[in-house]
């Protein structure tokens, strides 16, 4: 398998741990761009440099810039694969935060710098996606997290994108 295979390259799976966790570590979008919550209680000296230390727990807002600084690190590598974030209509937890569109833009913009950074862009979303821009039913019971058969997608997904990244000079 060449998920097994990938992980027997220590190297290269030294980099796809870092592509992963970058890309984990990504701000999900609350408002018209991303935003990175301030832990409450962190020091000002704590925190990221894209984060600020915050009286209430609203969202600090992103530009452009500073969400190129996030990914920036990432693409320095020859094999990168950037994957999109998955569909999501509602949060059960928290209602009415309407992130399916701000999910769909931050998608839009992490593919068009996969593309122009010549990275390999790996689209969960479009894939997983019902109608209404949600994870469709059988891919998860609470429409977040997806379940055996939600990974199974990604999988073959990833496993795809990563053999082209591996494709390639």
């Amino acid at each position: 398998m060449l998920l097994e295979r990938l992980m027997m390259n220590r190297p290269l799976a030294t980099r796809w741990t870092a592509v992963a966790v970058a890309l984990l570590m990504m701000p999900f979008p609350l408002g018209g761009s991303v935003p990175v919550r301030a832990d409450d209680g962190a020091s000002a000296e704590a925190l990221s440099p894209v984060t600020e230390p915050a009286a209430t727990s609203a969202p600090v807002k992103l530009t452009v810039a500073e969400l190129e600084t996030l990914v920036g690190p990432v693409a320095l590598y020859p094999d990168v694969v950037l994957s999109s974030v998955l569909p999501v209509y509602d949060y059960p937890w928290r209602p009415g935060l309407e992130p399916a569109g701000k999910i769909v833009t931050l998608n839009d913009w992490l593919k068009v710098y996969a593309s122009s950074h010549g990275a390999i862009y790996c689209d969960y979303h479009s894939a997983m996606a019902d109608k209404r821009q949600g994870m469709l039913g059988d891919l998860a019971s609470d429409g977040v997290h997806p379940n055996e058969k939600g990974y199974a997608v990604m999988a073959q997904l990833v496993e795809r994108a990563i053999a082209d990244a591996l494709r390639r000079p």
